[in-house]
């Protein structure tokens, strides 16, 4: 397998509710990773990821947004 084939397979299995996350963290829209926050359960993983793909997207107020969500063990 290639590294592209991985990317494909990794971005097929994420769930579509996580999908819609990063891509609202990616284009800065607080409105909308708030609004889906309200919606989502996450668990400590998803968690872990989201916090850390805002923290590499640069976006303070978000990071704070998913910090301050609940989650499953």
């Amino acid at each position: 397998m290639t590294t592209e084939n991985n990317q494909t397979e990794y971005q097929d299995n994420i769930p579509k509710e996580i999908a819609e996350l990063q891509d609202a963290i990616s284009r800065h829209n607080t409105q909308k990773v708030k609004l889906l926050l309200t919606n989502e359960i996450l668990d400590e993983v998803q968690k872990g990821h989201l916090i850390e793909f805002a923290k590499a997207k640069g976006n303070a107020t978000i990071v704070q947004m998913i910090e301050q969500t609940p989650a499953t063990p």
